[in-house]
């Protein structure tokens, strides 16, 4: 976003999507691109999937042309950040800097593995010429590290509700945006701009750019999750109504304002369906269109309405457009005390994995014991897990890779499940409460974690690499969360948040036809139960559904005898947990 670019001084931004950049390849140099397609250390998954290529791609066009707008432009090259940055050196060297010389390479701190590991090639690549190198903070969440309340890194609490009493009242932490830019200077001549690598050209236009960007991402997501089994064939590239970029980011958040959907925001967030039960601003906040901050400032005029505080020109606008919502002026509430929860939830992720370092990719997680041995990866002993790694040329390793097959297009045998793996498959999204079932589910079978971590990587729109890796350590037990026995029964949570079976009936279409409600249009629960479970279909259901010898009612990965009687209260009158209950955790989005 343009306040980002003013934040942290236009830095650099490196992500790791090198098959994005072989759409840009002309075609006499495609047979031997520079750069191999990106795929997972695991599972061989691919990095990046069509969503977040499609993300990418609208937002850096959108930046290009709000640059443009206010009388500069932005410089798009293809290729790993060290190897853009050297070329740029060596362009200017070239004519002993008659056209210019760098004066410097600022950029904004990153806390993951092989985003620090580029960061440090960069700094040296920088220092070995003589010139500046200087790191900022990220400004894009919701609190500054300068503010956090630690003298060190390792005295931030591992446990999340720790950390938000130590920070709260989240209402008053975050600090001021800073005024967006109204003019930037001009960029340099052409001929003082360093050219492309001979390998690769780009468009001049959106749509050209988008196919480019697109056209790699789609080739290799297709031939990974053989997509067209499920869908038919699909369009990635208008799927999920998603478009990034900063303008759309402020217009859905403006739009959640406005339309009173933040007013139920606290009760409606654990809906798996519907488009304003949560706000939709993951994945802007993901790539850096939109700031934690600007989303607080907005809820700030939302709440104070009227008695805002010398407001400017831009903040007497948005006054106006949020005058006659239901809450105007009426202070926090549930919905917005929510939403700053999420953001707080969302950013905890990054200080811890600057805590832990690589350990928030090893399979023990941060409960794991660093040993020279083992690379920080020691094995507690209460945890075991299937790896497809173990023994690469095992039946076993044969048998997982199928479990995960499956999990991955939607053919478990869990509904709910099963659901959600297509809705991100076809869209790039899925709730909250849908991840943290689908994260428990995997980890129940006991398979590699890391391998959902590694999917979701590819698939979501709005991946991030601290809070996804975090929040799949945390599901899995091996992370941050202070209860090891947190349970997510996909059936009861079915029963709970899908009562009627509309979110799996929308997709799984094979299942549509199913009737699960009484006359009254009430949930019919021993039909539901069907529902959730394919696998208890009678043999005359199966054969009029077209389902027999389908996998995912003839052979489930998992079945849970799932009973509708309510728990007994045990001596002290208190209901027992009783199968499926729901243990709260952090929000996933």
């Amino acid at each position: 976003s343009l306040y980002n670019a003013v934040d942290s001084g236009g830095s650099p931004k490196q992500s790791f999507l090198f098959n994005t950049v072989n759409g840009f390849l002309k075609p006499e140099f495609e047979e031997h691109p520079p750069y191999p397609d990106a795929t997972s250390a695991i599972g061989g998954v691919p990095r990046c999937g069509p969503f977040r290529a499609r993300c990418l791609a609208d937002s850096l066009w959108d930046l290009k042309e709000s640059l443009r707008a206010i009388g500069s432009d932005l410089v798009i090259r293809p290729g790993k950040v060290v190897d853009v940055i050297d070329a740029i050196f060596q362009h200017f060297a070239a004519d002993g800097f008659a056209r210019g010389e760098v004066a410097g390479v600022w950029m904004a701190r990153e806390e993951t593995t092989e985003e620090a590991r580029e960061q440090r090639d960069l700094e040296n690549l920088v220092r070995s010429k003589g010139k500046d190198f200087r790191l900022f903070s990220d400004e894009k969440y919701f609190m500054d590290d300068r503010d956090l309340p630690f003298k060190s890194i390792q005295e931030l609490p591992d446990t999340y509700s720790d950390f938000r009493k130590s920070v709260e009242p989240l209402r008053l932490q975050p600090r001021k945006t800073l005024p967006r830019p109204t003019a930037l200077p001009p960029l340099p001549p052409a001929e003082a701009i360093p050219p492309l690598r001979v390998e690769y050209s780009i468009p001049n236009d959106r749509e050209s750019f988008l196919k480019k960007m697109l056209q790699p991402i789609e080739s290799q997501f297709q031939a990974f999750t053989k997509i067209d089994a499920i869908s038919g064939g699909h369009d990635f590239s208008a799927s999920n109504g998603f478009r990034g970029g900063e303008s759309n980011g402020l217009k859905r958040l403006l739009h959640f304002i406005e339309s009173d959907a933040i007013s139920s925001y606290e009760n409606a967030k654990n809906a798996p369906m519907g488009h304003e039960f949560t706000t939709k601003l993951s994945g802007y906040l993901a790539i850096g269109c939109i700031m934690a901050r600007q989303i607080h400032e907005a809820l700030r005029h939302y709440e104070d309405g009227e008695a805002a505080n010398t407001p400017n020109q831009e903040q007497q606008a948005l006054l106006k457009r949020f005058r006659g919502t239901a809450g105007f002026g009426c202070g926090e509430n549930a919905g917005t005390k929510g939403i700053r929860q999420m953001l707080l939830w969302r950013d905890y992720f990054h200080p811890l994995a600057r805590k832990h370092g690589n350990q928030l990719f090893a399979l023990y997680g941060s409960r794991g014991r660093r040993t020279v041995h083992d690379g920080g990866d020691k094995k507690p002993d209460q945890h075991e897990w299937r790896q497809v790694a173990s023994s690469p040329n095992s039946p076993e390793k044969c048998k997982i890779r199928g479990i995960f097959e499956r999990f991955v297009v939607g053919r478990t045998g869990m509904s709910f499940i099963d659901a959600s793996q297509r809705e991100l498959l076809l869209t790039g999204y899925t709730s909250n409460r849908a991840r943290q079932n689908v994260a428990f589910y995997l980890a129940r079978l006991r398979i590699d974690w890391r391998l959902g971590a590694e999917w979701y990587e590819c698939a979501l729109v709005d991946y991030d690499p601290a809070s996804n890796w975090g929040n799949w350590q945390y599901v899995a037990g091996v992370g941050n969360d202070p209860r090891e026995d947190r349970t997510f029964n996909p059936v009861k949570q079915a029963m709970d948040y899908d009562s009627k079976g509309e979110y799996i009936k929308q997709w799984i279409p094979e299942l549509h036809d199913l009737t699960v409600l009484d006359a009254q249009g009430n949930g019919d629960k021993q039909m539901l139960l069907k529902l959730y479970q394919p696998c208890n279909l009678e043999p005359d259901e199966r054969r009029t559904m077209g389902l027999d010898g389908a996998d995912s009612v003839e052979d489930p990965l998992m079945k849970i005898d799932f009973s509708l009687e309510k728990p007994k209260r045990n001596n002290q009158g208190v209901r027992g947990q009783g199968r499926g209950r729901f243990n709260s955790g952090g929000s996933w989005r």
